[in-house]
This record gives C-alpha cells, structure tokens and sequence, in this order.
C-alpha cells in the first residue's frame, strides 16, 4: 500500500512539474496586453484622471515576438486584479526603467497569477463534490480531471487566458448554492459576472432549477449582475463583452420566414426545462445543477462562433460528473479525450495564430537562449502556406472534423452522463483495482501534445 502511495504521489509530481515547464514556456499576447492596461491602471490614478483610463489608454505592446495594441476591453473589476498582482512590474517599470515586456521574468509573474486562481478553482471543485456527496476518492479524481483536463491544460499553459478568474468565483458560489447559502451565492456569482460574462450561463440555470417564482427569479438575477451595471454606469466608455452577441448569433438556420438562432433556441429549451423541473432538495437535485452548467456551456460551443480560451468553462463540470459517474470512467475518459482533442484540432486550424511560435517568444525558451529575437512566426497557416502550396483547403477538413467529432462525443456524453439514466444504462464499468491506465496516459498526451505544437514552431523559425 506505502508503495503504491510513493508511486502515485511521483506521478502527480512529475505530471505536475511538466504543467509548470509548459507553463513558463508558452504564453500568449492577451497577457502582455493586460500588463500593459495595468501599468496604465496605476498611471491614471497616481495622475488622478482615473476616468480617463477606457478612453486614453490605448498604445502599442511591441516585444520580442508580438507587435499588437494595449486594447481595454474587459470589465473594470478584472483590471484592478490585474493591476494589484501587476504593481511589482509598475514599479520597475516606472521606477527602475526596466522594459518589462522584453524581460522574460517579468511576463512569467504576470502569467503566475493564473495558477492563484487554478488553486482557488481546485479547491472550490473539491467543495461542490462534497455538496454532491462525492467521497474522498470521487473528489481527489475530481480535482485530477480538471487539472489533466485538455481544456484546462490549453487555456492556461498555451492560451494564457483569464477566464480562470471567472470560474475559480463561479464554482465557489455553485458551492453555496448547493449548501443552501443563497447569499454567499449571489455575492459571488456578482464578483464573477464582471470577470467574465459567461459565467452568466451557469448563474441562470441554477436560478431556474430551484425557484419558480417570477419575483423571485427576477430579484436573483439583479443581484448577480448588479456588480457589472454599476461598473457600467460608473465607467460608461467600458464595452466589456459587447461584442459577444456577434458571437452567439452568427450560428443560423432559414426556417419559415426568417433565421432561427441556434445559441438562442437552443438555450430557451434547456431554460424551460430547468424552470419546469421540480425542485428537490436533496443530493440528485445537485447533480442536476452541474449537469445543467456543462448542457448551457455545451450549447454554447456546439451553436456560437467561439474561441479556444473559452473552451475551459466545461472542464470543471466535465470532471464533476465523471468523478461523480465514476462506475464507467473509461467510457468518460474516451468521451472527454474525442470533444476536447476534436474542438482543440479545430482551433488549431481557424486560430492559427493562438498556437504560433511567436507564444514562446517571451517566456523561458527564449530567456535560456538570452532573448533572440524571433524570425519567421510559424503557425499551421505559414505550415500549410510555404511547406504545402495548393493544400491551403486541408485546413477546412480539419476544423470540420474536429467539430464533428466534438459534436457527437458531447452528445453522447450529456446522454450517458443524464441523471435520470446514469444509473440505468448498460455501460461498460471501471474496476477501481484496474486504473484506466491507457486513457489517462492517452489524456496527458493529448493535453502536453497540444502544448508541445507553440514550442516546436518556435524552434522551426531557428531551423527553417
């Protein structure tokens, strides 16, 4: 048993420490971004013109292999996180004179904010699987699928994005609403609204799942998003998620005289069935909870034009209800490797960009080789362009496979993993004295492989 123990604990260190190299090896231009809007942050209130921070803060981000703009996009209450975890850099920055964009060091500790937030996060998925009524194995798996999850893997190590800070708030109010702490619940839900506003996806459904009442219902959303009109109406330059409704309406269908809207129509479905479903209070009632957040976050990649950084806001309800299921893991296992890797294989290819060289340009490869500068950026497009001329369509089977293959791993997951038949379908079951070796060490390829697709265009532009 001790050496069972020793041997799984090695494991978890080593899968642990091969996150944190591909965490400090990659990183995309969304984080030198918001370095910059929190130098600027400081700036205007040190000047006092603290208003004019949506308006005049715009400039370019230039480094060894980004040349972009310090757009300011997001909601005012993510900038203030940025700025706190960020004032180190203001001060050698403005104090010292240090090009901080330029100093591979300096971007690794802005994007080290992040694993705060993942820390956050696992610790609040562990609570949500006790409310659940997980044991301590189911939570510990929990908590390993999310971390090992693809989604996850890509979002933070590759794609350097924020939305962790939206879902570590998210989960922690799923926690309350499931300890029956209504307050707790909607002071979170308020908090991570503005990080994110697709943590509004989640807030709904749960809503609708245990009240009934129109008063109520109503109250209840105004409190969750009270946080976001008042940053609204204080910083009214502030277009902070605007540009999402392009995203979920782009999806549509010709039916009778005009166009259905796949995102809306399929969201009013899953919204009438949480509103019409009794309420229970007891465990099956919380499972219906999460299963409900990953069918809303589901419909939304499987109908909107989206990202890849998004992607992340499944992984936590994903891992709960395989944790939860746990009797046919491997049947999860397989659903979750085919959605992820085929949704990942489809960005690759519409967002080349998102995993090109140039995300290794600012971070530790680039720092051991004392900051070279950064020829040709590589990506699947420059691959396909210059090595493959005339294969530039290769590109469109890719995507469509991809969503292809996501579309029907989700379905059937969302089938298999239903409450009212999880426990009645005929699946093939996981013995707990046989670990799903195979699927796991094919679940860590999949989400290191990706992480290793930045890196090796990074050294073709030293090679080619």
């Amino acid at each position: 048993m001790e050496k069972t123990c020793f041997r799984k604990n090695r494991v978890e260190l080593a899968v642990g420490g091969v996150f944190l190299l591909f965490f400090y090896t990659v990183v995309y231009s969304d984080i030198l971004i918001t370095v910059q809007n929190s130098l600027n942050l400081w700036d205007f209130l040190f000047q006092g013109r603290l208003g004019d921070f949506y308006t005049q803060s715009y400039g370019a981000v230039v480094n060894l292999g980004f040349d972009t703009g310090d757009w300011v996009f997001y909601d005012f209450p993510i900038y203030v996180v940025f700025a706190l975890w960020n004032f180190p850099l203001w001060l050698l920055s403005r104090l010292g004179g240090l090009e901080i964009l330029y100093f591979p060091p300096c971007v690794m500790w802005a994007k080290s904010m992040l694993l705060v937030f993942l820390w956050l996060a696992v610790r609040g998925l562990a609570g949500i699987g006790r409310a659940m009524g997980l044991d301590e194995p189911q939570r510990r798996l929990g908590c390993r699928l999310f971390l090992t999850s693809t989604l996850t893997i890509s979002a933070l190590c590759v794609l350097s994005q924020y939305d962790i800070i939206g879902i570590s708030l998210m989960l922690w109010g799923i926690k309350a609403y499931m300890e029956g702490d209504t307050k707790r619940f909607l002071i979170f839900f308020a908090l991570s609204v503005p990080m994110k506003l697709f943590t509004l996806m989640a807030f709904l459904p749960l809503i609708l799942l245990r009240e009934k009442r129109v008063e109520r219902i109503a109250g209840q959303l105004a409190c969750g998003v009270s946080l976001l009109l008042v940053c609204r109406l204080v910083f009214s330059a502030s277009t902070g998620g605007d540009g999402l409704i392009w995203f979920l309406f782009k999806n549509t269908l010709q039916v009778s005289v005009g166009s259905l809207y796949l995102f809306a129509f399929a969201m009013a479905v899953l919204m009438i069935v949480c509103y019409i479903k009794p309420c229970r209070a007891d465990l099956v009632q919380n499972e219906w909870a999460i299963y409900c957040c990953l069918a809303a976050y589901g419909i939304f990649f499987a109908t909107s034009y989206t990202y890849p950084y998004w992607t992340i806001f499944m992984a936590p309800f994903l891992s709960l209800l395989m944790a939860k299921n746990s009797r046919f893991l491997r049947v999860n296992l397989l659903l979750d490797l085919v959605l992820s890797g085929g949704i990942q294989l489809a960005y690759i290819f519409e967002f080349p960009w998102c995993f090109g060289g140039a995300d290794c340009s600012s971070m530790l490869l680039n720092f051991v080789q004392g900051g070279q500068k950064l020829g040709m950026s590589w990506d699947t497009q420059a691959v396909l362009t210059t090595l493959f001329p005339g294969r530039e369509n290769a590109a469109e089977y890719a995507i469509g496979l991809g969503i292809s293959a996501f579309w029907a791993a989700l379905l059937i997951f969302l089938v298999v993993n239903l409450p009212a038949l999880s426990r009645r379908l005929p699946l093939l079951a996981s013995e707990p004295q046989k670990p799903e070796r195979l699927f796991w060490a094919l679940r860590l390829l999949a989400g290191y492989g990706l992480c290793c697709v930045p890196v090796a265009f990074y050294l073709m532009s030293f090679i080619l």
